[in-house]
């Protein structure tokens, strides 16, 4: 075992004598381990083939290219002089790049490979061996009789995979010319942009490379004016027109799209659909607060807010969303008298009242006043004055309890209940001698 490191500048230790001396295969081996064999892309004129159509003269550009751990290169345009071929017959050359490691060769240079004249005729095999390797640049038809080349008979190899491949990295990933195009041109993993054009109901967009509409093309677009239609559609490349709609189905409504704004689309097989829409929903500017923004199906929109969202219909003290409420909590209802007349007996102590006339329910939280007439007792006196629930009468000398003992929508019943031996005269009570009060507590 042992170990290897290269690049140094050497010493001279002795006369002539120096530490550090490297042969030619090392640097080849170096770079084999870092370049894949083919022409440089980008470099220079990437050693392209042509011909000016007058003369059997083809012309090497300038370029880089690397055959097997070997470089070469070409600093300025080299001419490669063709044979004639005789009439009747064509044949087909090759420009190659070749390696020739043979002692009294040792060089990577370009050639004209010969081809066989023929009827039918083929290119040149390419020679690739323990000594020569080569790469073919171009094909170079020559016709028969003819003592010139035409330009479109030079064919184009760079590129081409075991022909003449774009050198690469054996580091980094490498594309050939049509997966990197195929990959530049995925429209469904890359969305391309284009500033749109034509009238607020058609987008039409000029975008490279889309010559058919397929399920998960995507674009985004800048839009140049706003919708003016309920329905607008996009067109790209003259291909067909595409109707617009959200991902609900629906169509923006007009004017929702704006001038300036940039939209990405993608195709669903039948319509271009909005990406990132989420301005769906049923929210009314009535039912969102004043002032505020937000969208829905039809758009962006501004909060009016509900009318009933005022102060007085909000309890006193409160705030919500901003609004101090000034509703009291309670509120008194009059009614005017019983229901019924009612009719008492001589000794009665315990008598019913019941009073109607209002249009709610009352609860237990509510306050209930009574104002009983005077009615007359066994021992000569009167009963009446101003009772409330769980309170006891104390007028002229007398008590009584009152107390609610059923409620229901509309209607109440009091009872009366005469102490300390208090009792009535028999009597009538009239509907209209006596009138109640509830004062209701809203706050439930």
């Amino acid at each position: 075992m042992a170990e290897n490191f290269s690049f140094f500048d050497p010493v001279e230790v002795a006369p002539g004598v120096w530490d550090r001396e490297y042969f030619a295969q090392q640097f080849t081996d170096y770079f084999r381990r870092l370049v894949t064999t083919g022409v440089m892309k980008g470099e220079s004129g990437e050693l392209k083939v042509s011909t000016e159509g007058n003369s059997m003269i083809t012309t090497l550009s300038t370029g880089v290219a690397y055959v097997v751990g070997r470089s070469y290169e070409n600093t300025s345009p080299l001419t490669h002089t063709h044979d004639t071929e005789v009439l009747g017959k064509n044949r087909i050359d090759r420009i190659v790049v070749r390696l020739d490691l043979r002692t009294e060769s040792r060089f990577v240079k370009s050639f004209i490979k010969k081809g066989v004249a023929s009827t039918n005729p083929v290119p040149p095999d390419l020679q690739r061996d323990q000594f020569i390797y080569e790469i073919s640049l171009a094909q170079v038809k020559i016709i028969g009789g003819q003592t010139y080349i035409n330009a479109n008979d030079v064919i184009d190899e760079r590129g081409k995979t075991d022909i003449c491949p774009w050198a690469g990295s054996k580091i980094l990933p490498n594309f050939d010319n049509a997966t990197l195009e195929e990959h530049i041109h995925d429209y469904k993993e890359h969305i391309p942009y284009a500033v749109a054009t034509g009238t607020g109901a058609d987008y039409l967009l000029s975008i490279d490379g889309i010559t058919s509409y397929y399920e998960g093309l995507a674009v985004s677009f800048k839009a140049n004016v706003d919708n003016t239609d309920n329905a607008p559609r996009i067109r790209i490349n003259n291909i067909a027109y595409g109707l617009i709609k959200k991902p609900n189905g629906q169509q923006p409504k007009k004017g929702s799209m704006k001038k300036d704004a940039v939209y990405t689309v993608r195709f669903n097989g039948t319509d271009f659909i909005l990406q990132g829409e989420g301005g769906s929903g049923n929210l009314q500017p009535n039912q969102a607060l004043k002032g505020y923004t937000f969208t829905n199906d039809d758009g962006e929109q501004v909060g009016t807010g509900d009318n009933n969202l005022v102060p007085a219909n909000i309890k006193k003290g409160v705030s919500i969303f901003g609004i101090i409420g000034a509703f009291d909590a309670y509120e008194a209802v009059n009614i005017s008298g019983i229901i019924n007349s009612v009719s008492i007996s001589y000794g009665q102590t315990v008598f019913d009242l019941t009073f109607g006339g209002f249009n709610f329910t009352p609860t237990s939280k509510d306050l209930f006043i009574v104002n009983l007439a005077s009615l007359p007792t066994t021992d000569g006196n009167d009963l009446g004055g101003t009772f409330r629930r769980g309170y006891y009468n104390n007028m002229r000398g007398y008590k009584a309890a009152f107390s609610v003992i059923s409620m229901s929508y509309g209607r109440f019943t009091a009872r009366f209940e005469l102490l300390n031996g208090l009792a009535l005269t028999s009597q009538t009570i009239p509907t209209y001698w006596n009138q109640a009060t509830i004062v209701r507590n809203l706050d439930i």
